[in-house]
């Protein structure tokens, strides 16, 4: 599908401009959106990956949300072996300028056993930038594919020296530990409220996205509550 295809049958399928708007609000992004709803754009993509996934470097880029994001969810959908996509997407990985894309082509992508090495060394890779969607795009891969036993601790130490400047990457830090916590609580619990390597606000959002989770228990929730307002009066 050439780009002048793609960007008529996008305009095509615009669910227009409430939905625009909606959009705008809910995704911060520098792009143009035509309106188009994720699962639209996913199906799109997997045509592409499957009939001529190089007709996408000829598309112009950094225009239209829904472009960039069928650009990289054509990287993600690919067939071919794990460290050859991902370094493919490495590459491209700054188009990304919003939380929605970047979540959205971690979700489609699938990682075996045999690769889980390469694949974690390619995250501290991501984290090394301290590009905002580039280290959140490497926070949502732990989340997805490294939260047990083996890498608890080595996902811990990742953390220690994160730019927290940036919303994106203290709300992914959150998100990723609030999904450890339904396993590890305990763990959790003493790397932010004993180890104290996390600014104030990052630990709030943890136990925020904690609270907020419907796969933790309401006693861990209270008694969570309880360790956060301990640790805040100790800061005073």
């Amino acid at each position: 599908m050439n780009y002048s295809t793609l960007f008529e049958y996008f305009n095509s399928v615009s669910s227009g401009e409430k939905f625009i708007e909606f959009t705008k609000k809910i995704i911060p992004t520098n792009l143009k959106i035509i309106g188009v709803k994720v699962p639209v754009i996913k199906k799109t993509a997997k045509e592409i990956a499957k009939t001529d996934s190089d007709i996408i470097f000829s598309y112009p880029v950094n225009q239209y949300y829904e472009v960039n994001f069928t650009f990289l969810l054509v990287l993600a959908y690919k067939k071919q072996p794990i460290k050859e996509k991902l370094e493919s997407l490495f590459k491209y990985l700054k188009y990304l300028d919003n939380w929605a894309i970047c979540d959205c082509v971690v979700s489609v992508l699938r990682v075996d056993e045999s690769s889980k090495d390469y694949v974690f060394n390619w995250i501290i890779k991501c984290l090394d930038t301290n590009k905002e969607f580039i280290v959140r795009f490497g926070l949502i891969m732990l989340l997805k594919f490294f939260v047990n036993k083996e890498y608890i601790y080595k996902i811990f130490d990742l953390l220690k020296n994160l730019n927290y400047d940036y919303y994106y990457i203290s709300m992914g830090v959150a998100w990723l530990l609030s999904v450890c916590y339904i396993e590890f609580s305990d763990e959790v619990e003493n790397f932010l409220f004993t180890d104290r390597f996390l600014p104030n606000k990052v630990v709030n959002m943890t136990v925020q996205k904690c609270l907020d989770s419907y796969r933790i228990e309401k006693d861990k929730k209270l008694h969570l509550k309880k360790l956060k307002k301990l640790y805040l009066n100790q800061q005073v």
